[in-house]
């Protein structure tokens, strides 16, 4: 575990589908973040962990909050240095930190994508162990698949977003049509029910300069082609 000195590796990364997730920086020393496992007295466990994160929200920083409480309670001679920060400042504070080495132990991430760069910038470390210490089993095959690079895998999923999409019955009732089931159905309707005089569209989509709805759009598109948005080389 970490005395003293920022080290410019991640040990461990938990990561939400889509938005949100957590990243751990460390040596390859033992670390007490994984408390699934506990072979060692409580007492012998000493050091300082950091962590940072990104629930500003104020019912899930009181539960990050408590989560600390019960650790240190666990561990009386560890002490947990939090650091909370919004989503947009996140990826500043880690690419700042990549030259710096001043990085975490452990870290939420916004998405996948910010993942796949960290491994990249080799500041994360393998998450395998502490996924088989939870339970390898309660994780989907798909979604560890999506965070595994060179045959390990880079962070641990604790939640996903449901995107679903949303019809109008009587707009498809009136032009005749029934529920698109392909993109090309959907094209077709969304052409049909276009209606701009009376600020009618076919299939509007929220985006912005701030967000990546239309990123996640097209995503689903692309992988439903059996494509990929993006693929970077492995080093």
């Amino acid at each position: 575990m970490r005395k003293s000195m920022k080290n410019r590796i991640v040990s461990i990364i938990l990561i939400g589908l889509l938005t949100g997730g957590l990243l751990a920086c460390g040596t390859e020393e033992a670390s007490v973040a994984d408390g699934s496992r506990n072979e060692t007295p409580n007492e012998a466990l000493a050091g300082e962990i950091t962590f940072w994160h990104s629930f500003t929200q104020g019912s899930r920083m009181e539960a990050v909050e408590r989560a600390v409480t019960q650790f240190e309670a666990k561990y009386p001679n560890v002490q947990v240095h939090v650091e909370t920060m919004t989503w947009s400042d996140f990826k500043s504070r880690w690419k700042a930190g990549v030259a710096t080495g001043d990085l975490p132990d452990i870290s939420t991430a916004c998405n996948m994508y910010d993942v796949e760069e960290m491994v990249h910038a080799g500041i994360l470390q393998l998450t395998d162990e502490v996924i088989d210490g939870i339970g390898r089993e309660l994780f989907s095959d798909n979604v560890l698949s999506e965070l595994t690079q060179n045959g390990g895998v880079y962070g641990i999923p604790y939640y996903s977003h449901a995107y679903v999409m949303w019809f109008r019955k009587d707009l498809l009732s009136q032009a005749g049509l029934s529920v698109p089931e392909t993109w090309e159905e959907l094209y077709e309707a969304a052409k049909t029910l276009t209606d701009r005089e009376n600020g009618i569209y076919g299939c509007p989509v929220s985006m912005g300069t701030k967000d990546f709805v239309s990123t996640i759009n097209l995503h689903m598109y692309v992988r439903s082609g059996g494509g990929l948005l993006a693929k970077c080389e492995d080093r």
